[in-house]
């Protein structure tokens, strides 16, 4: 139990170490990138650049995530192989799977760490770093509209409308479909704008016109001019611009966001794909892991630990290039997005187990 421990903290010693180099280098790169143009074009001020990294933090550490898993197993396994620990633990009864045990538990720490900050702490604070960089130092408009145009349907009314005013949480030119169980409409009403009432939570409609249908779909009613308050369950936060981009939403708004896009009648594949691949991120640091298994197999020699971080490091290129070869397809609608996700996962667990066994045959 004591030697489990000692390579558990090897391991997640290693981990941390690179966590914060990643971290250390991205703010490092980005205010090299920001200073060429960024930073001369909207001058903000020191507080504002100081605000702008903290937001970004937990985004940029979950993606650094992976890396840090595989170089923390690559590392602690290679120093133990080079110390000649490995063949200690080796003579006095550890098997494979022993020393291979604390490597999977820290991996999948990493990947319970990642879940939790990706579901609670990333999306407030992308959000806020969003509304920094864009409202903030960018200067643009607060309560920018989002994607409006399309149709919505609810359990009473198929809807459309032409834009929406997010100040005064106005829509324009609405239009409310009262459909039949054989998708034909009973009603229609027609109206030139419909404002949100916060109180009653209803939609109060103006500049209406009501037209009513038998069986046959003639007109047997045409009203004009008489207002409305209608409960729509739609709220207008709905309409007003999500800043974010899909990978820092959470699960829950990622599907939310889908089942939104296709009542409103846009494209949910953007969605869909992150929604699979965000799940399937988040494992890799436990997947990745596996590659610093091959130093179980080697000997202590220079030219085999080279071998093995080489190798390791190949193994992680390989899954990063199946990663953009894969959300390349999924995206063009050409895979599907739950088997584009995992492929590059189980990929490289299948090439880190044929070479493991391949390393046992030898």
């Amino acid at each position: 139990m004591t030697l489990y421990f000692y390579i558990l903290k090897e391991y997640l010693k290693y981990a941390f170490g690179t966590l914060v180099l990643c971290l250390f280098l991205f703010i490092l790169f980005d205010f090299i990138h920001k200073t060429t143009r960024y930073f001369p074009t909207y001058n903000p001020t020191t507080t504002q650049i100081f605000k702008l990294y903290y937001y970004m933090l937990p985004s940029q550490f979950i993606q650094a995530l992976p890396i840090a898993s595989l170089l923390a197993a690559v590392a602690s396994m290679a120093m133990l192989a080079r110390g000649n620990e490995l063949t200690a633990m080796r003579a006095i009864g550890m098997g494979p799977t022993m020393v291979a045990l604390p490597l999977l538990v820290g991996g999948l720490s990493i990947s319970i760490i990642g879940m939790a900050l990706s579901e609670t702490v990333m999306p407030p604070f992308s959000a806020k770093m969003r509304y920094l960089k864009e409202v903030v130092i960018e200067g643009e408009q607060a309560n920018a509209p989002g994607e409006t145009t399309g149709w919505i349907k609810t359990a009473d009314y198929l809807i459309n409308f032409q834009d929406f005013d997010p100040l005064n949480a106005r829509l324009r030119n609405l239009k409310l479909m009262s459909l039949n169980e054989m998708f034909t409409p009973d009603s229609i009403i027609l109206a030139e704008f419909a404002d949100y009432d916060n109180e009653t939570k209803a939609w109060k409609l103006s500049g209406t016109r009501s037209v009513t249908f038998n069986k046959k779909l003639d007109v047997t009613k045409n009203v004009v001019g008489i207002d409305h308050n209608i409960m729509i369950p739609i709220d207008p936060s709905r309409f007003k611009k999500e800043r974010r981009r899909p990978n820092e939403l959470s699960l829950n708004e990622l599907n939310d966001s889908v089942l939104k896009r296709r009542d409103a009648g846009f494209s949910t594949l953007e969605y869909a794909v992150e929604y699979h691949f965000k799940i399937a991120y988040i494992f890799a640091a436990l997947v990745v892991v596996m590659a610093g298994l091959k130093f179980l197999y080697l000997s202590e020699r220079t030219g085999d630990t080279v071998k093995g971080v080489l190798w390791a490091f190949a193994s992680g290129g390989a899954y990063w290039v199946m990663i953009v070869i894969t959300r390349t397809f999924a995206s063009r609608g050409s895979l599907d997005p739950l088997l584009a996700a995992w492929t590059p996962n189980f990929g490289v667990l299948l090439i880190s187990y044929l070479n493991v066994r391949g390393d046992q045959k030898g």
